[in-house]
């Protein structure tokens, strides 16, 4: 990503969505996915769903954001849980995955008929280039050709 991805919206938990809450979606440029939310999920104090390592853990959240509307955020956890009663709260909740556009239901399970992405440089990391340079030194030319890989 060139830019970092911040988006304001409302989120709920798929098995309450009549209980919405403000927040900011981000994606920084390596990929960090984090939702501050001002308040927190109802849910974490009924339940206080606290896994083995210790963290309050939010399996899925969904949430309709400014100029791309909907979102499911995937496996996430408070990294930080304010619980303020009377004043305003303001938590950050690590996410795993973002898939923006759609929302899925509490246990419904995520599946895709078609993924793209891109990756910048990925030539130089594997070694491998799209472009062929042929030198030849002794009549000062060279020959640049395209290829594809194979």
């Amino acid at each position: 990503m060139k830019e970092e991805f911040k988006k304001s919206g409302y989120f709920w938990l798929p098995s309450a969505p009549e209980r919405k809450i403000p927040g900011t979606l981000i994606i920084t440029d390596g990929g960090n996915i984090e939702l501050e939310v001002v308040g927190f999920f109802d849910e974490i104090i009924e339940g206080l769903n606290k896994a083995p390592n210790g963290k309050y853990e939010l399996e899925r959240i969904i949430g309709h954001i400014e100029k791309h509307g909907l979102v499911t955020l995937e496996d996430c956890f408070y990294k930080n849980l304010n619980i303020s009663l009377g004043g305003i709260s303001k938590s950050s909740v690590y996410v795993n995955k973002a898939l923006i556009g759609v929302a899925y239901d509490d246990k419904e399970i995520v599946s895709l008929n078609t993924f793209k992405f891109s990756v910048e440089g990925i030539d130089e990391w594997v070694g491998l280039s799209g472009i062929q340079v042929e030198t030849q030194y002794e009549n000062r030319t060279a020959s640049i050709s395209c290829c594809a890989f194979k």
